[in-house]
């Protein structure tokens, strides 16, 4: 087994077909297709399914890719350490951020940051995660911590490779429906996304895409949006009011509003709603002293909430 034999898997799932994907990694059709037969051959069962219309991933093929993927994200980040520049202060950083995590792990690592470099010029912002891309891009900002769900992983995939803009995955997440005490459904274990959204749905003014429209519009084409700038805002409108939000399991970190107290979240019975959580960086391209250690303080915070 070869390290980019599981490359290709990760490329494959992402570009779909054997053609697109030796296109965009500069080997042949041939070559490619033999690295796979042979991790075939040596796992002793099929991996993908191969068809006119492209390729399907089998479902023994679906636990070996994500493994890959896994591993992938591993060596991704110890090239990263290889790109450490020499110990010079920069002197000025800047960093955006997806709300979710803005005020625990992001602040967290922020603030300890500071405390080592006193002197350091820093700037600390929440965006939403397509700005923070091509904030990335044109130098306005040094790192962006941003959220992908599966509602949107093929189309971030290609906006990472247009702007030559590499993902490295903090953690994964799993998206929850929130409801106040006066929504009928506070107290639901679970329900179906029907249930959940024949009330009006609450949201960032940032997170409404039109991809998030799209899906939700399936279940209610009538479905109200209400979108509010402000985080805390977005918790009071929920708590005394019918509506109902989607968030990640990290929203609730350290929340001053109790899940159980004021707000419940409620499992999706009928949908699959992951994500993940990470930062950005542009590719080939080296970490100051100051960012390596932003980055390493923000995998320390992250592990540390999570054995809370």
């Amino acid at each position: 087994m070869r390290l980019s034999q599981l490359k290709f898997l990760v490329e494959l799932k992402k570009y779909g077909t054997i053609s697109k994907t030796a296109q965009n990694l500069y080997i042949s059709q041939p070559s490619l297709s033999t690295a796979i037969k042979e991790l075939e051959e040596e796992l002793g069962f099929d991996i993908i399914e191969r068809s006119n219309k492209g390729v399907a991933f089998t479902k023994r093929g679906d636990m070996v890719l994500k493994y890959s993927q896994d591993i992938m994200d591993a060596v991704n980040s110890i090239e990263r350490m290889g790109k450490l520049q020499t110990r010079v202060r920069k002197g000025y950083l800047s960093i955006a951020s997806i709300p979710y995590i803005f005020t625990t792990i992001v602040m967290d690592a922020f603030m300890e940051l500071k405390d080592r470099y006193p002197d350091l010029t820093t700037s600390l912002r929440e965006e939403n995660s397509y700005n923070m891309v091509e904030l990335v891009a044109n130098k306005e900002i040094d790192l962006g911590v941003v959220m992908i769900s599966n509602l949107e992983e093929l189309n971030f995939q290609q906006v990472f490779e247009k702007y030559n803009m590499q993902f490295y995955k903090l953690f994964d997440d799993q998206m929850y429906f929130v409801v106040g005490r006066k929504n009928p459904l506070f107290g639901r274990k679970a329900a179906t996304m029907a249930e959940l959204l024949q009330y009006p749905f609450v949201t960032r003014r940032n997170f409404l895409n039109q991809y998030n429209i799209n899906m939700l519009q399936q279940y209610n084409r009538e479905i109200e949006f209400i979108q509010i700038d402000d985080s805390d805002g977005l918790i009071k409108y929920l708590i005394n009011s019918h509506g109902v939000c989607v968030m990640p399991t990290c929203s609730f970190w350290k929340t001053s509003h109790k899940v159980g107290e004021h707000l419940h979240a409620v499992q999706i019975k009928d949908f699959v709603w992951t994500t993940k959580l990470g930062w950005i960086f542009p590719k080939n391209e080296h970490y100051s002293v100051e960012l390596e250690e932003f980055v390493e303080l923000l995998e320390e915070n992250y592990m540390n909430m999570k054995m809370i």
